[in-house]
């Protein structure tokens, strides 16, 4: 998840973590929705082959 210092309304609205996951604060769902990129395979279960998911702020994943 993005640093808890990471603040959405700033000009850039997404983080890109390590792994080249790509972070956007979704407002109106209260979410991140995170695009996955192929990579290490590490985050591969969250987005079920779709390279995507959604992940609530307490890190729980919400929808893939």
């Amino acid at each position: 998840m993005p640093a808890d210092t990471f603040k959405p309304s700033s000009p850039k609205r997404s983080y890109n973590d390590a792994y080249g996951n790509e972070w956007r604060w979704n407002s109106n769902q209260n979410e991140w929705d995170v695009r996955i990129e192929n990579g290490d395979g590490k985050m591969d279960y969250f987005a079920k082959g779709k390279g995507h998911a959604e992940i609530s702020p307490e890190g729980r994943v919400t929808r893939k």
